[in-house]
C-alpha cells in the first residue's frame, strides 16, 4: 500500500491504550493477509472468498459477543479501533466487518437467553453472517414509514416486503428484519434464517463507493418466522431499531470513516514526500503543507471525538450526543480531506492507482447510514436544547430492556 517513508503525524491517545494489543493484531493481519489482495478488491469489485474466510477466522465478527457464547467479549472502543485499522488497509473489508455487528448487536441487546444460545456462537465463529434489515426504497431513514409487513399465523408470523441498501446482503445467511404489523404502525423485530424459502438476497446494488462491499436488496415473500424467533416483544421494534442504530450503527460507521480518512492521510503524506518537483519533495511547498495540515487536523479531531465517544459508551456513560457528533465529524471530515488530498495529488487524484477519487466515493458511503449529517445535527441540537427529553430517551433504551 505505502512505501517505507516514515512520518509521525499521529499521537497516542491515553483512552485507547488498553486497545493497543488489538490494534497491533489488526495491523499485522492487514499487512500479512489483506495487502496481497488489495489490488484485486479494487479492480474486481468483488470481495475474494479467501479474504472473507480469513476475516472470519480472526474472531472479530464476534467482537462484542460475550465469551460464554464464543465471542471476544470486548467493548465499543475496541470495535471502533479494529474497524478503523482494517478499513485503513481495505475500506471494503472494513465495511463488511462493521455492518456485520449491527444485526448481531440486535441479538446481543434484545435477544432472549435461548436466542443468544441458538445464534450467537455461529455468529462469533463466522459460520453465519447477520444483516440488519430496516431501510426501504421509499422510507429511507424514516423507520415508521416502512412498508414491509408481518401478519400473525399459527405458531409465528409471515413477512412480506423488500428492503434496500442492506449491507452484507449477498454473503449473509441470517437476517434481523424489522417490519410493521399489517394495517398498523406497530414495528417489531424478527430473527430470520436466511436458508429458508421465500428469501431472495441475490440482487446487489451497483454502488460507486465501496464497490466490493456486498450491498443489496433483501426480498421477503411469505417468509414464515416462528414465535421463538420474535426479537424482544411484539410492538417494541421501533425502540429496538433506534437503539441498535444509535449504539451499534453510529460507532461502527465512525470507525469505517476514520479508517478511510486514515488511508487518505497516509497516502497524501507519503505522496507529498515522494513526489519531486525541481529536485525537492512537494512537501516542502507551503501550499501543499497547508493541505496536509487540513487533512491531519481533520483526522485528529475526528479521532479524538470518536475514541472519547466510544470510551463513554464502553464504561456505561450516556453517549447519545458524543456518538452523534463522532458519526457526523468522521464522515464529514473524511469527505473534506479527500478533496484536500486531490489538491495535493493534482491530476493524479483521478487515476485509479492513486486511489484518491475512489476513497472520496468510499467516504461518501459512510454518511447516509444511521442518519445523514443533517440527522446528526438535529439529534445534537435537540439534545442541547431539550436535554431532559433525550436523557429520558437514552435511559429508556437500556441494554436488553424489555
Amino acid at each position: 500500500m505505502l512505501t517505507n517513508i516514515k512520518y509521525a503525524p499521529l499521537q497516542d491517545l491515553s483512552v485507547s491504550n488498553r486497545c493497543e494489543p488489538l490494534k497491533e493484531q489488526t495491523i499485522d493481519f492487514c499487512e500479512r493477509v489483506v495487502r496481497p489482495h488489495s489490488a484485486q478488491v479494487r479492480t474486481a469489485a468483488k470481495m475474494p472468498s479467501q479474504l472473507l474466510d480469513s476475516l472470519k477466522s480472526t474472531g472479530w465478527l464476534g467482537m462484542l459477543i460475550e465469551k460464554q457464547y464464543g465471542g471476544l467479549g470486548l467493548d465499543c472502543l475496541h470495535r471502533v479501533i479494529n474497524v478503523e485499522y482494517l478499513a485503513r488497509e481495505c475500506p471494503d473489508l472494513g465495511a463488511i466487518l462493521q455492518i456485520a455487528q449491527l444485526g448481531t448487536g440486535s441479538i446481543i441487546e434484545f435477544g432472549s437467553e435461548a436466542q443468544k444460545r441458538a445464534w450467537l456462537p455461529s455468529l462469533a465463529s463466522g459460520e453465519r453472517i447477520c444483516t440488519i434489515a430496516i431501510t426501504e426504497e421509499h422510507s429511507g431513514s424514516h423507520v415508521l414509514g416502512m412498508s414491509t409487513t408481518y401478519e400473525h399465523r399459527k405458531g409465528g408470523v409471515i413477512l412480506n416486503g423488500e428492503k434496500w441498501f442492506i449491507g452484507n446482503c449477498g454473503i449473509s445467511n441470517l437476517h434481523v428484519v424489522y417490519a410493521r404489523a399489517k394495517d398498523e404502525r406497530q414495528i417489531s423485530g424478527f430473527i430470520v434464517d436466511g436458508n429458508q424459502s421465500g428469501i431472495d438476497n441475490s440482487e446487489p446494488h451497483n454502488q460507486t463507493g465501496l464497490k466490493s462491499f456486498p450491498l443489496g436488496k433483501l426480498k421477503l415473500n411469505n417468509v414464515f418466522v416462528p414465535e421463538e424467533n420474535i426479537l424482544g416483544t411484539l410492538g417494541d421494534g421501533l425502540r429496538m431499531a433506534y437503539y441498535v442504530i444509535g449504539h451499534h450503527g453510529r460507532p461502527s460507521l465512525t470507525g469505517l470513516a476514520l479508517g478511510i480518512h486514515h488511508r487518505i492521510l497516509d497516502l497524501a503524506y507519503t505522496f507529498a514526500m515522494e513526489r519531486q518537483l525541481y529536485g525537492k519533495p512537494i512537501s516542502d511547498l507551503p501550499d501543499v503543507r497547508s493541505k496536509l495540515f487540513e487533512i491531519y487536523t481533520q483526522y485528529e479531531q475526528s479521532r479524538h471525538v470518536a475514541y472519547e465517544a466510544a470510551h463513554k459508551m464502553s464504561i456505561g456513560d450516556n453517549a447519545y450526543r458524543p456518538l452523534s457528533l463522532a458519526k457526523y465529524l468522521s464522515g464529514e471530515y473524511a469527505c473534506r480531506s479527500a478533496t484536500s488530498a486531490s489538491e495535493v495529488f493534482g491530476a493524479r487524484a483521478g487515476l485509479q492507482e492513486f486511489e484518491i477519487a475512489q476513497l472520496s466515493l468510499d467516504a461518501m458511503m459512510t454518511r447516509p447510514p444511521s442518519g445523514t449529517g443533517d440527522v446528526q445535527k438535529k439529534r445534537i441540537m435537540d439534545d442541547i436544547f431539550s436535554p431532559k427529553h433525550h436523557q429520558v430517551q437514552d435511559n429508556t433504551l437500556q441494554r436488553g430492556a424489555a
